[in-house]
């Protein structure tokens, strides 16, 4: 088959069933039905758009999918697009990778974001624009010290919250992969803390995804430790390290093998987290 009769197209919701299949072929250990599930959520401005595809002979030959959302960054809203599962055929889509990555991203008006790249694909990211940003995390043992103002009640988190913060927790509450947890600070203060199930040598991790207030996290962590072990079973937890001032007691630093790649006019590495990403629809459920 020539190059030439193939082409790139976007994916709509009519195409899934043979994009599922494809990346069914990629990855066996996950049905198409599955990757269904965690590439449609139903979270606010997920749109009919799930990426770009390469297509010969009427088969899909490559995908780079995309899950969509829309989010503040500074004063503004926008459309926030997170970038996952690039394969291509390399028979009949090769030399068209490349090209497609580029038309998934040729909107320069959006946000884009990869945190599960590759390695092999990150030079690729930073040729066209893409920014890094590190992710090595505080692996911090969870102690059973009892504080008060620590609660995973999802109808008093919800409270506790509002604007763009509220919008975030209402969006991923229901996710059965999304743990949340509402820390009550000094002056009434609030954090809601996203996180999800993680592994550091085979042990179980509550990782943090989201804080609506990071500051507020470094300053109650122990409340937050202290409930992850608990009432979630997890002896450790893990914070990124950009998210903190100075070391947590008794925590390791561990670098991840991919860094968050994300491109976007006037956007901060503080403003990528990874709510409405693949993080949180690939992980494992909670329940």
């Amino acid at each position: 088959m020539s190059r030439n009769s193939a082409e790139i197209e976007p994916i709509h919701e009519g195409d899934l069933p043979a994009v599922c299949e494809f990346l069914h072929r990629i990855d066996p250990n996950r049905s198409s039905e599955n990757w269904r599930e965690v590439l449609t959520p139903d979270w606010p401005g997920a749109g009919d758009g799930f990426g770009q595809m390469i297509v010969a002979d009427g088969a899909v030959k490559g995908v780079i999918c995309m899950l969509r959302s829309r989010r503040r960054y500074g004063g503004d809203i926008r459309d926030s697009r997170n970038l996952t599962s690039w394969y291509v055929d390399l028979d009949e889509g090769k030399g068209l990778g490349v090209q497609l990555l580029r038309t998934a991203v040729s909107d320069n008006d959006a946000v884009y974001a990869t945190h599960s790249p590759e390695p092999r694909t990150i030079k690729v990211f930073l040729r066209i624009g893409f920014q890094s940003i590190d992710t090595t995390e505080w692996i911090i043992p969870n102690l059973p010290r009892w504080r008060r103002g620590a609660f995973s009640e999802i109808e008093d988190i919800d409270k506790h919250l509002s604007g763009d913060a509220l919008e975030n927790f209402r969006a991923h509450s229901d996710m059965p992969s999304v743990g949340h947890v509402g820390l009550l600070g000094p002056d009434n203060a609030f954090c809601h803390i996203a996180f999800i199930r993680s592994r550091w040598h085979r042990v179980p991790v509550a990782r943090v995804v989201y804080a609506s207030d990071y500051t507020l996290l470094e300053r109650c962590l122990p409340a937050f430790s202290h409930l992850a072990l608990t009432r979630f079973g997890f002896p450790l937890t893990a914070v990124e390290k950009r998210r903190y001032a100075e070391r947590p007691p008794w925590a390791i630093a561990e670098r991840r093998k991919e860094p968050i790649l994300y491109r976007g006019t006037g956007v901060l590495p503080d403003q990528i987290d990874s709510l409405f990403t693949e993080i949180v629809t690939f992980a494992p459920s909670l329940r």
